[in-house]
């Protein structure tokens, strides 16, 4: 996922979350003169991270109440899993 920030002065603080825990960014970078942040983070779903909401959050520092997160639900696709089990006492012929 890579997470766009546009024309915050002094370049921001960029954070990666997965429901409310932090996850660790997996890049950064500067452009266009520092208007322009971009951070990346690689998240390996398992069936269970399926509707959770990862977000990136935009802070400025030094600036009080400069917060902006976007996010998104994820939507999981995996093969899935059966298990069967046996009443011993069932004859399968």
């Amino acid at each position: 996922m890579v997470c766009i920030v546009v024309g915050a002065r002094p370049p921001p603080n960029v954070s990666w979350w997965l429901d409310g825990r932090p996850l660790r960014s997996s890049g950064e970078r500067q452009r266009d003169n520092g208007n322009v942040t971009e951070s990346k983070v690689v998240v390996v779903a398992i069936p269970e991270d399926q509707g959770r909401y990862l977000s990136c959050r935009a802070e400025t520092p030094g600036l009080l109440q400069s917060s902006l997160e976007d996010g998104t639900k994820l939507i999981v696709h995996y093969v899935p899993e059966v298990r069967i089990s046996l009443d011993s006492r069932q004859d399968l012929q």
